[in-house]
Protein backbone atom coordinates (compact mmCIF):
# COMPACT_ATOMS: atom_id res chain seq x y z
CA UNK A 1 0.00 0.00 0.00
CA UNK A 2 2.81 2.09 0.64
CA UNK A 3 3.95 1.76 -2.85
CA UNK A 4 1.81 1.79 -6.13
CA UNK A 5 4.09 0.36 -8.12
CA UNK A 6 5.09 -2.75 -6.16
CA UNK A 7 2.40 -4.38 -8.45
CA UNK A 8 3.88 -8.52 -7.44
CA UNK A 9 2.37 -7.83 -4.04
CA UNK A 10 -1.04 -6.28 -5.31
CA UNK A 11 -1.49 -9.20 -7.56
CA UNK A 12 -0.54 -11.79 -4.25
CA UNK A 13 -3.78 -10.26 -2.56
CA UNK A 14 -5.85 -10.27 -5.73
CA UNK A 15 -5.18 -13.73 -6.38
CA UNK A 16 -5.96 -14.74 -3.15
CA UNK A 17 -9.14 -13.46 -2.19
CA UNK A 18 -10.32 -13.71 -5.72
CA UNK A 19 -12.86 -16.68 -4.77
CA UNK A 20 -15.44 -16.75 -8.44
CA UNK A 21 -15.08 -13.63 -9.48
CA UNK A 22 -12.90 -14.50 -12.47
CA UNK A 23 -15.23 -16.93 -13.78
CA UNK A 24 -18.18 -14.91 -12.68
CA UNK A 25 -16.75 -11.33 -15.01
CA UNK A 26 -15.79 -14.69 -18.18
CA UNK A 27 -19.75 -15.39 -18.19
CA UNK A 28 -20.88 -12.55 -18.13
CA UNK A 29 -18.43 -11.26 -20.66
CA UNK A 30 -19.09 -14.53 -23.11
CA UNK A 31 -22.84 -13.06 -22.89
CA UNK A 32 -22.02 -9.90 -24.24
CA UNK A 33 -22.83 -8.86 -27.58
CA UNK A 34 -19.03 -9.16 -28.63
CA UNK A 35 -17.65 -11.64 -26.37
CA UNK A 36 -17.89 -14.38 -28.09
CA UNK A 37 -16.38 -13.03 -31.80
CA UNK A 38 -13.25 -11.64 -29.44
CA UNK A 39 -12.95 -15.27 -27.50
CA UNK A 40 -13.03 -16.61 -31.26
CA UNK A 41 -10.54 -14.37 -32.31
CA UNK A 42 -8.46 -13.11 -29.41
CA UNK A 43 -6.96 -9.80 -30.78
CA UNK A 44 -3.54 -9.38 -28.80
CA UNK A 45 -3.58 -6.10 -27.06
CA UNK A 46 -0.11 -6.04 -26.45
CA UNK A 47 0.99 -5.79 -29.65
CA UNK A 48 -1.20 -3.05 -30.40
CA UNK A 49 -0.33 -1.11 -27.24
CA UNK A 50 2.96 -1.28 -28.29
CA UNK A 51 3.10 -0.06 -31.36
CA UNK A 52 4.15 3.37 -30.87
CA UNK A 53 4.59 4.65 -34.38
CA UNK A 54 0.68 3.42 -35.07
CA UNK A 55 0.02 5.05 -31.67
CA UNK A 56 1.65 8.46 -32.22
CA UNK A 57 0.22 8.62 -36.32
CA UNK A 58 -3.34 8.94 -34.22
CA UNK A 59 -5.32 12.15 -33.80
CA UNK A 60 -4.06 14.46 -30.63
CA UNK A 61 -7.01 13.69 -28.38
CA UNK A 62 -8.13 10.43 -29.59
CA UNK A 63 -7.54 7.48 -27.22
CA UNK A 64 -4.26 5.93 -28.68
CA UNK A 65 -2.54 9.13 -29.17
CA UNK A 66 -3.43 10.05 -25.00
CA UNK A 67 -2.42 6.35 -23.98
CA UNK A 68 0.77 6.80 -25.58
CA UNK A 69 1.46 9.94 -23.78
CA UNK A 70 0.66 8.31 -20.18
CA UNK A 71 2.75 5.43 -21.07
CA UNK A 72 5.70 7.85 -22.40
CA UNK A 73 5.24 10.30 -19.28
CA UNK A 74 5.19 7.30 -17.29
CA UNK A 75 7.89 5.61 -18.34
CA UNK A 76 5.59 2.55 -18.44
CA UNK A 77 5.21 -1.00 -21.16
CA UNK A 78 2.46 -2.98 -21.44
CA UNK A 79 4.79 -5.76 -20.97
CA UNK A 80 5.47 -4.20 -16.86
CA UNK A 81 1.86 -5.46 -15.95
CA UNK A 82 2.26 -9.30 -17.21
CA UNK A 83 5.78 -9.50 -15.81
CA UNK A 84 4.82 -8.62 -12.27
CA UNK A 85 1.78 -10.77 -12.10
CA UNK A 86 2.62 -14.45 -11.70
CA UNK A 87 2.37 -16.16 -14.60
CA UNK A 88 -0.86 -18.80 -14.34
CA UNK A 89 -0.99 -22.09 -16.51
CA UNK A 90 -3.44 -22.42 -18.43
CA UNK A 91 -5.84 -25.16 -17.36
CA UNK A 92 -6.73 -27.61 -19.85
CA UNK A 93 -10.49 -27.62 -18.17
CA UNK A 94 -10.56 -23.89 -18.49
CA UNK A 95 -13.86 -22.40 -21.26
CA UNK A 96 -12.14 -21.54 -24.60
CA UNK A 97 -10.82 -18.18 -24.27
CA UNK A 98 -10.56 -17.88 -20.06
CA UNK A 99 -6.91 -17.46 -20.07
CA UNK A 100 -6.93 -14.62 -22.65
CA UNK A 101 -9.56 -12.82 -21.00
CA UNK A 102 -7.95 -13.19 -17.88
CA UNK A 103 -4.43 -11.06 -19.46
CA UNK A 104 -6.88 -8.90 -21.57
CA UNK A 105 -8.03 -7.47 -17.97
CA UNK A 106 -4.25 -7.36 -16.52
CA UNK A 107 -2.85 -6.00 -19.76
CA UNK A 108 -5.69 -2.90 -20.49
CA UNK A 109 -4.83 -1.73 -16.46
CA UNK A 110 -3.01 1.30 -17.96
CA UNK A 111 -5.53 1.78 -20.68
CA UNK A 112 -8.12 2.37 -17.76
CA UNK A 113 -5.66 5.38 -16.32
CA UNK A 114 -6.40 6.82 -19.47
CA UNK A 115 -10.12 6.23 -19.68
CA UNK A 116 -10.84 7.26 -16.65
CA UNK A 117 -8.49 9.66 -15.99
CA UNK A 118 -6.72 8.36 -12.55
CA UNK A 119 -3.25 9.43 -11.88
CA UNK A 120 -0.59 6.41 -10.57
CA UNK A 121 -0.24 7.91 -7.34
CA UNK A 122 -1.75 5.99 -4.47
CA UNK A 123 -5.57 7.54 -4.54
CA UNK A 124 -5.42 7.03 -8.28
CA UNK A 125 -4.65 3.82 -7.97
CA UNK A 126 -7.33 3.11 -5.32
CA UNK A 127 -9.61 4.88 -7.50
CA UNK A 128 -8.98 2.85 -10.49
CA UNK A 129 -8.97 -0.14 -8.92
CA UNK A 130 -12.75 0.70 -6.69
CA UNK A 131 -13.93 0.94 -10.34
CA UNK A 132 -12.53 -2.29 -11.35
CA UNK A 133 -13.93 -3.53 -8.22
CA UNK A 134 -17.33 -2.26 -9.11
CA UNK A 135 -16.76 -4.58 -12.47
CA UNK A 136 -15.44 -7.52 -11.39
CA UNK A 137 -16.23 -7.87 -7.84
CA UNK A 138 -13.06 -8.96 -6.93
CA UNK A 139 -12.89 -9.59 -3.01
CA UNK A 140 -8.97 -9.26 -3.39
CA UNK A 141 -9.53 -5.79 -5.25
CA UNK A 142 -11.94 -4.49 -2.57
CA UNK A 143 -9.66 -5.56 0.16
CA UNK A 144 -6.86 -2.96 -1.46
CA UNK A 145 -9.30 -0.52 -1.94
CA UNK A 146 -10.91 -0.70 1.83
CA UNK A 147 -7.37 -0.68 2.95
CA UNK A 148 -6.69 2.22 0.99
CA UNK A 149 -9.85 4.05 1.84
CA UNK A 150 -9.43 3.35 5.40
CA UNK A 151 -5.63 4.79 4.95
CA UNK A 152 -6.51 7.58 3.06
CA UNK A 153 -8.66 9.74 5.32
CA UNK A 154 -5.95 10.27 7.84
CA UNK A 155 -4.17 12.26 5.30
CA UNK A 156 -6.52 13.46 2.60
CA UNK A 157 -10.16 13.04 3.58
CA UNK A 158 -11.08 14.32 -0.37
CA UNK A 159 -9.05 10.67 -0.98
CA UNK A 160 -12.49 8.71 -0.37
CA UNK A 161 -14.44 11.23 -2.05
CA UNK A 162 -12.75 10.31 -5.29
CA UNK A 163 -11.97 6.15 -4.24
CA UNK A 164 -16.12 6.18 -4.07
CA UNK A 165 -16.42 7.97 -7.10
CA UNK A 166 -14.19 5.38 -8.78
CA UNK A 167 -16.55 2.79 -7.35
CA UNK A 168 -19.84 4.45 -8.83
CA UNK A 169 -18.29 5.23 -12.16
CA UNK A 170 -17.39 1.18 -12.38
Amino acid sequence: MRDPDDTSQVFEIIDSLAGRSFENSFKRFRRSPNGPRLIEEQPDIVTLLNDRDALGAMPAGSLGRAYLDFVIREELTPEGLSSASKEFDQDPAAPKGAYWFGARLRDTHDLHHVLTGYNRDLVGEASLLAFTWAQTRNRGIGAIVLMAYIRSGKDNPSARTMIRAGYRRG
